[in-house]
């Protein structure tokens, strides 16, 4: 959905809004580390601003990289593991483990299993196994409603 040019501009007046907000809370501070701190923002430059806040999205987004070892994290930064391939597999793998449960909880149903009473026999249970008594129930079932 494409956002107007109205909504886009109320959208900036309200970010220009919060920012404002934010720096008359610092320049109100009555301390002296804040008065440092200050001065020294005076000196930056727009471009050096836009610059931090990319930096800062970027580690927002990237913070997950707080919780690897200095070891992990240096293989990361020389290259020697990708981070966003490791992602993809920890979330295709993720998918799969929800499908199989999903399917041991058909598998249950089908089968009249109580999936709390025989939940390591199901979690056990290769996907083909499951696939294959899955097709006989619905097979046995289609063919007791043919009878």
């Amino acid at each position: 959905m494409a956002i107007t040019t109205a909504a886009f501009e109320s959208e900036i007046r309200n970010l220009q809004n919060e920012v404002h907000q934010v720096l008359m809370g610092a320049v109100k501070s009555q301390d002296a580390s804040s008065a440092k701190r200050i001065e020294a923002m005076k000196a930056i430059t727009t471009q050096d601003w836009q610059t931090a806040a990319h930096a800062m999205l970027m580690s927002r987004r990237t913070s997950i990289l707080e919780a690897l070892s200095d070891d992990s994290l240096e293989a990361v930064a020389f290259g020697h593991v990708d981070v966003r391939g490791a992602l993809l597999r920890a979330i295709d793998l993720t998918d799969e483990h929800a499908a199989q449960r999903t399917v041991q909880k058909i598998a249950a149903r089908r089968l009249n299993l109580d999936i709390d009473e025989h939940a390591s026999s199901l979690h056990s249970m290769e996907v083909g196994l499951v696939h294959d008594a899955l097709l006989e129930a619905y097979v046995s079932g289609a063919k007791s409603r043919n009878v």
